[in-house]
Order: structure tokens, then C-alpha cells, then sequence
């Protein structure tokens, strides 16, 4: 591997507007001397190593989140986000079920969510609109119903469908993601837990930290979004366990390297 190593003006390299310490992988551009024996480089290999390390640390506190969340009977949940298929292969009730769901969801607590949604879908037979008392709320799921072939097929052709969702009654800027997340669609949810555990390992965007866990633990990231999630809203000090167990700090979460993480 090539390192790019910019040196510090008065030090070995003379070219001080060098982009690259090697033509050659093996010696400075500027100096002539063994790369090997540069201190530049070999901050650049140990900056290297730990952020190998830390990538690990997170991989493990991952998967150990996902073993509890099992644990506490939560597999289901898992295989339905494992499992949806590509967004062209559902079908407009799959979408106005999750729809639903996210509108129902949205600033209420989960369980409370749950109980008014189970009321509602009656088995996909018949729809209980009653069951909705927020006004806005039962509106916008009654439009989008009595519209539903529309808006569905309307999907399917757009081509940022994040923005379409957006565009759907009562969903916001951060319920567009829900929704998107439930349809399939590899996007995270920026919610409130899993805006600070993505903090607390040092990234400021929740999108770029569960793209990362995905890529190490070949999850999905509807499932990684899912996993940190339910541990959280399972586990009370999720963030004390996580600081301890990662070797990180909240107060020093920016210092966190973030770039090559």
C-alpha cells in the first residue's frame, strides 16, 4: 500500500508541496531516504493499526448487541428486515402496511404504536380507522388509502424515492427514512439512539456509521439500524455499556478518528 505523506515545512523533505512521499513505494520523493524510516510514515502505519482496532471494537459490540436482542425474543424482527425483498418485488399492500406503521409510529412511544396498529390492520382483512384518534394522522393514512394504486405505482417509477416519500402525507424529514428503511431501501433511521451511539464512536452522520457496521458485519443496514436500536430501547445504559466495553468517551467523541473508520 502507498501512504500519502504530506511533510512538515523544515523537516527531511525539501519539496514541500509533495503530494506523495514514494514514486516507487519504497523511498521519499523528496529526500531519497527508506520511507520505513520516516517518522511521518510510521504515524501513518500506527494511525493505520488503530483504526483497524477500533473497526473491530465496533464489529464485536455490534454482533453482541445482536445476540441480545435475540436473546430477549427479538429474532423475528431481524429476518423481517433481512428479508425484504428489492423495493420492484413488493407489492401496494407491503408499502401501505409499513407506511401505516411509520405514520402510527411517528412521536409515540413504540409500545403505545404497537397496540393502535394491531387495532387498526385487523389481519389485512378490513381496516380499522377508528382506531386512529390523532385527526391528521387518520387523514393522511385515509388518503393515501383511497389513492393507494397511485401513490404505489408512483413509487415505483420515481427515481429518488427518498424524496417521494418525503412528499407523502405526514411523513417528515426523519420519518422519510423510517419509511424508507421499512420498504427495503438501505437507508437508517437518524433516530435519537442511534443518533448518540453513532457519537459516541466519533461519527456525526448515523447513515455513514451504520454503512460502516454493515460493511463489517455483512448485515444489512435496515438490520444494523434495527439491532442498535432495540438494544437501546431494551437496555437502559446502553451508552455507559458501550464506552466502557469500546474504550471511548462522549466528551471526547470528536477527537474519534472518522475518516478511514
Amino acid at each position: 500500500m502507498e501512504y500519502g505523506i504530506r511533510p512538515f515545512p523544515g523537516r527531511c523533505c525539501p519539496e514541500f508541496n509533495c503530494l506523495y512521499g514514494s514514486w516507487d513505494k519504497k523511498h521519499c520523493r523528496g529526500c531519497g531516504r527508506e520511507c520505513t524510516s520516516c517518522t511521518l510514515y510510521n504515524m501513518e502505519i500506527n494511525r493505520h493499526k488503530e483504526v483497524e482496532t477500533f473497526k473491530e471494537t465496533m464489529k464485536n459490540l455490534y454482533f453482541k448487541a445482536k445476540n441480545t436482542i435475540i436473546e430477549k425474543g427479538h429474532l423475528k424482527e431481524i429476518e423481517f428486515y433481512k428479508n425484504i425483498p428489492k423495493i420492484e418485488d413488493l407489492d401496494k399492500i407491503f408499502f401501505f402496511r409499513e407506511y401505516v406503521w411509520v405514520v402510527i409510529n411517528s412521536g409515540m412511544k413504540n409500545q403505545v404504536a404497537e397496540k393502535i396498529f394491531k387495532a387498526f390492520w385487523n389481519n389485512n382483512k378490513t381496516y380499522n380507522f377508528d382506531a386512529i384518534n390523532h385527526p391528521n394522522k387518520n387523514m393522511a393514512i385515509k388518503k393515501v388509502y383511497n389513492r393507494l394504486g397511485f401513490y404505489f405505482d408512483h413509487l415505483l417509477q420515481s427515481k429518488n424515492k427518498l424524496k417521494f416519500l418525503k412528499n407523502l402525507p405526514h411523513i417528515g424529514d426523519i420519518t422519510k427514512y423510517h419509511l424508507a428503511k421499512n420498504l427495503g431501501l438501505n437507508f437508517a433511521k437518524p433516530d435519537r439512539h442511534l443518533v448518540r451511539i453513532a457519537n459516541l464512536f466519533g461519527y456525526n452522520n448515523v447513515q455513514d456509521f451504520c454503512e460502516i457496521i454493515s460493511e463489517l458485519s455483512h448485515d444489512k443496514i435496515g438490520v444494523v439500524d434495527l439491532v442498535f436500536w432495540r438494544y437501546a430501547n431494551l437496555t437502559k445504559n446502553y451508552l455507559e455499556i458501550f464506552e466502557r466495553e469500546a474504550g471511548v468517551s462522549r466528551t471526547e467523541n470528536n477527537k474519534r478518528i472518522k475518516k478511514g473508520v
